[in-house]
């Protein structure tokens, strides 16, 4: 399956991924993940979890347009992804 990162906290690693049909599916990032950001195109594996589906095996397809230089800005990357997750 294929979405975009709506949101996810640093700290902890977890967040949401909006589908095409809109489906918002949750997930945990990994160590090795943690270079992806809200906005970021990905694709994933669907798994049943006992409480529904989440998303797991995430691969990045495509970066976000990384307006705010983020990556260096962990704050304001936080607050970006906050501010996403709010607009929709």
């Amino acid at each position: 399956m294929q979405g975009r990162i709506v949101w996810f906290c640093l700290d902890t690693g977890d967040g949401i991924i909006s589908t095409d049909a809109g489906q918002e599916l949750p997930f945990r990032l990994t160590t090795d993940q943690l270079h992806l950001q809200g906005g970021d195109l990905v694709s994933f594996d669907a798994v049943e979890n006992g409480r529904g589906l989440e998303a797991r095996n995430i691969r990045l397809i495509a970066k976000c347009v990384d307006r705010l230089n983020q990556q260096e800005m962990p704050l304001v990357r936080k607050l970006f992804a906050t501010l996403e997750f709010l607009k929709s």
